[in-house]
């Protein structure tokens, strides 16, 4: 007897590690179910918006600049070679104007320059120059959706600026994306907190810990915090508006700030929890999250699910049922819901990690998807033990 309690114990311990692994495969997926990214909605709506329980930046630690009005045109080539017409693109002029003014004396802390300088103009040498000249300017690449960078024609210190969208809306940033490309927030990352995320087959490491490498942000900047006609908001200004100003006093705006330059309100916006987010505030507050130490994974968090899944593998092995009454045993012997119920009986569950998860330790769980392999595994526990039942009453 007492040797099959030791046996049901190993079992339900080594299945608890399993399903952490599995959860832990899927937590660095870079996107979710769409009704798992409901649930972190109502997460992040119910701690930072109504109880106001988030970590924000200091107002005056950023500079966001925004250059959607600034356009110069340029001539528009058709496929033979032949001019066809103008497209507007980013102004250089007015990119060069700046840099050239905070480069005299620079005293910011660093630039994020979310703008891909993919047209050739007959400034480009000019920006170049300027480029060159800056401290901690950070540019963007992409890729072509292989392996293949796409290089801006400005040469510089530059990182990856690719993020998944889910089911349309943007979700989950990954840091290390095909196992050696690192994003801009990641490149920032290591060069002024001098920290890493190092891969070792599936697991990620941080600062010695076990870390995600895809992580769901929780904005602390947000759109409604920028552009505002009031003093609440970020620091926050149109590149245009910058161009009368006299340079003193844009050195004073840019002290020991970090300066965010892009595209915050005509083409690079992408629908998140939080609404339409631009781009250059994606990289924001990725990096942000890196900073904050979201994306490590705590002794404390790691022992919550490793009992929480403990318990699970319990109910699961033994037999037992989490709650019952006659009305849910009347739903379970319907053919037509029993695998809803299945399903929804440990979905309820792993809802309650998730709300809990975020709550204590700040990170989201999106474990839902693990409902589907519990499910899986009942039946085939199921299956075995009808096997046997048929074998015992044969003897």
């Amino acid at each position: 007897m007492k040797k099959n309690k030791y046996l049901f114990a190993v079992v339900i311990f080594f299945h608890a590690l399993w399903m952490m692994f599995i959860s832990y495969l899927w937590l660095n997926q870079p996107y979710s179910y769409d009704w798992e990214a409901r649930i972190e909605t109502i997460n992040n709506l119910f701690k930072n918006v109504l109880l106001g329980i988030e970590d924000k930046p200091s107002k005056g630690s950023l500079l966001l600049i925004n250059i959607s009005y600034d356009k110069m045109l340029i001539p528009r080539y058709d496929n033979d070679g032949f001019e066809s017409g103008k497209i507007a693109i980013t102004d250089r002029a007015a990119v060069i104007k700046f840099l050239e003014t905070i480069n005299t004396s620079p005293n910011y802390k660093f630039i994020i320059l979310d703008v891909f300088f993919e047209d050739s103009t007959a400034l480009d040498s000019a920006l170049q120059a300027q480029i060159k000249k800056s401290r901690g300017l950070i540019l963007p690449y992409h890729l072509d959706g292989g392996n293949i960078a796409l290089r801006s024609r400005i040469n510089g210190w530059a990182g990856l600026a690719d993020y998944d969208a889910d089911f349309g809306n943007f979700f989950k940033y990954s840091y290390l994306q095909r196992d050696t490309c690192r994003t801009v927030p990641l490149v920032l990352y290591q060069k002024y907190n001098n920290c890493y995320i190092n891969k070792y087959g599936p697991f990620y490491t941080s600062k010695n810990r076990l870390a995600l490498n895809s992580v769901a942000l929780d904005f602390p900047v947000r759109s409604y915090d920028i552009f505002t006609n009031d003093s609440l908001g970020y620091n926050s200004v149109h590149l245009c508006d910058l161009a009368n100003l006299p340079p003193p006093f844009i050195k004073e705006l840019t002290k020991n700030k970090i300066i965010v330059i892009g595209d915050f309100m005509d083409r690079d916006i992408h629908p998140t929890l939080y609404g339409n987010m631009a781009g250059p505030l994606i990289q924001l507050n990725a990096y942000l999250a890196l900073v904050s130490g979201d994306h490590l994974l705590s002794y404390p968090l790691i022992f919550f699910i490793f009992v929480n899944y403990l318990i699970i593998s319990w109910f699961l092995f033994s037999g037992n049922l989490f709650f019952t009454n006659k009305w849910l045993e009347k739903l379970k012997a319907s053919r037509n819901v029993r695998l809803f119920y299945d399903f929804i009986k440990y979905a309820f569950f792993l809802i309650l990690i998730n709300i809990f998860g975020y709550l204590l330790f700040d990170v989201h769980l999106n474990v839902l998807i693990i409902g589907i392999y519990i499910v899986t595994v009942e039946y085939i526990i199921n299956w075995i033990n009808s096997l046997s039942d048929k074998k015992v009453k044969k003897i």
